[in-house]
């Protein structure tokens, strides 16, 4: 690929990826409607892909990690909604119960100073989320973590997550 010539990306065998995405999803990993602006809801209609009552469905959407206009929870949360719900989530396959959909309000979604299932990392007294820790957060070190604990789990590149930035600043701004 064209580009940074020192970027490294991880791409599992497609077995893993099979296996990942099946039990998440029975076969390949869910898109939701929140996820797609209103000209694209119109034009999946058009063609038949989806019932004209979803396109005009007034359903909250997802915003970009970049939308200036909107507020840091609902960035971050989009971000966890489109990347992590797709198995953090009730029957999701997880080891971690965590619930990361969008609507799931922040007390019930399991988050907040929930002891990891997978793992502290090595940091004492990590948590999921501690309010006003990020650097004790799982969240976020499984996110920068370079080894087999990185979260996503596939087809990511070997440099932080675009979020990590906005996930520090979402947990300190919980004090």
């Amino acid at each position: 690929l064209p580009g940074d010539e020192g970027r490294r990306w991880l791409f599992p065998a497609a077995e893993a990826t099979l296996k990942l995405d099946a039990g998440a999803a029975g076969f390949s990993l869910p898109v939701s409607l929140r996820q797609l602006d209103d000209a694209q809801l119109r034009l999946w209609a058009a063609r038949g892909w989806l019932d004209p009552r979803y396109a005009a469905d007034p359903h909250r959407r997802l915003v970009a990690l970049d939308d200036a206009r909107a507020s840091l929870d609902a960035r971050v949360r989009s971000y966890l909604d489109a990347n992590c719900a797709g198995c953090h989530r009730p029957g999701g396959v997880a080891r971690s119960q965590f619930d990361a959909r969008f609507d799931t309000p922040l007390e019930r979604a399991g988050l907040l100073s929930a002891e990891p299932v997978g793992g502290d990392l090595g940091v004492a007294g990590a948590r999921l989320v501690v309010p006003g820790a990020p650097d004790k957060s799982i969240l976020v070190l499984r996110l920068i973590d370079g080894g087999p604990f990185r979260m996503p789990p596939f087809g990511v590149h070997h440099e932080p997550a675009p979020v990590v930035p906005l996930l520090e600043a979402w947990i300190r701004a919980m004090r």
